[in-house]
């Protein structure tokens, strides 16, 4: 029905191109071309608290300063030293730490908590190598944040999957992707959808 349509505009600015008069789009159109995308987040929407606790090292750009130039606004400090680098955030702030978790190499341990949204926290631990060119593919990180989801009570926690690794049964291959707690996360790929087909049409 028309009135179920909803409505995009794009933000646009008067502009001359020759002796012709044109519109250029603002750098807010993006967000409007990010909802037929797919992508509810990028990095500068997604602050983060970076603990270094590496302890020392000899790099020309600062870990903290080469995220920022990834586009997250960082607040950096330093720790003691730890082996591991770990993202911690509230089960809320799921999709942003994920989306965090794509840059980090190696794939981060990641700890939530219940709480209040707030600042994501990156501690990077002597395993540290880099932040990535190119964000790692969206659900080789999901599958290892959502094992680390709050277990609600009565149910029973998965251990981690290791990356590329597809657990068997006597059945045949098992689903690696562990059943996540919590709501359905926005950044969930979906993979196919039920109805009914048209009226005289048949599914195979």
């Amino acid at each position: 029905e028309p009135e179920h349509l909803q409505r995009h505009v794009l933000p646009v600015t008067d502009a001359t191109v020759g002796t012709s008069a044109v519109l250029r789009l603002d750098d807010g159109a993006r967000a409007a071309f990010d909802v037929f995308r797919g992508v509810t987040l990028r990095p500068e929407q997604v602050s983060v608290k970076v603990i270094d606790a590496r302890g020392p090292v000899d790099e020309d750009v600062p870990a903290p300063d080469q995220l920022e130039r990834k586009g997250f606004p960082v607040e950096a400090s330093h720790s003691p030293p730890t082996e591991r680098t770990t993202v911690r955030a509230t089960v809320e702030n799921y999709d942003a730490a994920v989306l965090l978790g794509q840059y980090v190499e190696p794939m981060p341990r990641f700890e939530f908590t219940d709480g209040v949204a707030g600042s994501l926290q990156l501690t990077l631990g002597a395993d540290f190598d880099l932040f990535l060119l190119v964000p790692r593919d969206l659900e080789d990180v999901d599958i290892m944040a959502r094992a680390a989801l709050p277990i609600p009570d009565g149910f029973e926690a998965a251990a981690p999957p290791a990356l590329g690794a597809t657990a068997l049964t006597g059945d045949g291959p098992r689903n690696p992707v562990p059943v996540r707690a919590g709501e359905v996360s926005p950044m969930q790929l979906v993979r196919a959808i039920d109805g009914r087909p048209p009226d005289g049409q048949r599914c195979d």
